[in-house]
C-alpha cells in the first residue's frame, strides 16, 4: 500500500512538472512582440532602425524599391542597378552604418545588410541583441560571433561581430 501511495505521489509530482513547463513556455510567447517601441532600446537602435515598424527602418522584405527611395532618409552612398543594391549611410561623429538594400528584378526588397563600424561596438551588439530578444525571442548562438533570431512573418537576423574589433554586421533575409 505504501509503494502504491509513493508511486502515484511521483506520478503526481511529475505530471505537474510537466504544467509548468509548459506555463513556461506559454509565457515566453507572450514576451515575443514584432512591436517594440524603438524610444525604450538602446541609443544604438534608436539610430539604426528608426522606427518600430518593419523588420528594419519602416520596411518589410517585398517592399517596392520606390518606396525606399521615397521615404528612406539616410543618405544615399553608392546605387547599382546591374548588382540590384543601393546603400545609404548613417555617419555620427567618427561612426559610420551603412544600409545596403538588395533586390530582385521585379524591384522588391530581398535582403537588408547593415554594416557598421563604430567606436564601442560591443554597446552596439549589446543593444541590438537585448532589442532582439525582446521582438523574437531569445535568439540562438551559432558561434563566438554570431547570434541569430527568426521573425514571426519567417525572416532570418543574423547579427554578426566582425573580426575587426570595431565593426558589425546585421544581416536580414
Amino acid at each position: 500500500m505504501k509503494q502504491l501511495s509513493l508511486y502515484l505521489i511521483l506520478v503526481i509530482l511529475l505530471a505537474s512538472c510537466g504544467e509548468k513547463e509548459k506555463k513556461t513556455d506559454q509565457k515566453q510567447e507572450v514576451v515575443i512582440n514584432e512591436n517594440i517601441p524603438i524610444d525604450t532600446m538602446g541609443a544604438w537602435v534608436r539610430l539604426v532602425m528608426k522606427e518600430s515598424k518593419g523588420i528594419m527602418r519602416g520596411f518589410e522584405l517585398g517592399d517596392a524599391l520606390d518606396s525606399i527611395k521615397k521615404y528612406e532618409k539616410a543618405k544615399i552612398h553608392d546605387e547599382n542597378q546591374d548588382k540590384r543594391f543601393i546603400i545609404y549611410t548613417i555617419d555620427v561623429d567618427d561612426d559610420f552604418v551603412d544600409i545596403t538594400y538588395s533586390y530582385n528584378e521585379q524591384k522588391k526588397l530581398k535582403t537588408i545588410k547593415i554594416d557598421a563600424v563604430v567606436n564601442g561596438i560591443e554597446s552596439f551588439l549589446e543593444d541590438f541583441s537585448k532589442f532582439y530578444d525582446l521582438r523574437y525571442g531569445v535568439g540562438k548562438t551559432l558561434n563566438d560571433t554570431t547570434r541569430s533570431w527568426k521573425s514571426q512573418k519567417g525572416y532570418q537576423v543574423k547579427l554578426m561581430k566582425k573580426k575587426k574589433e570595431s565593426g558589425a554586421v546585421i544581416l536580414i533575409e
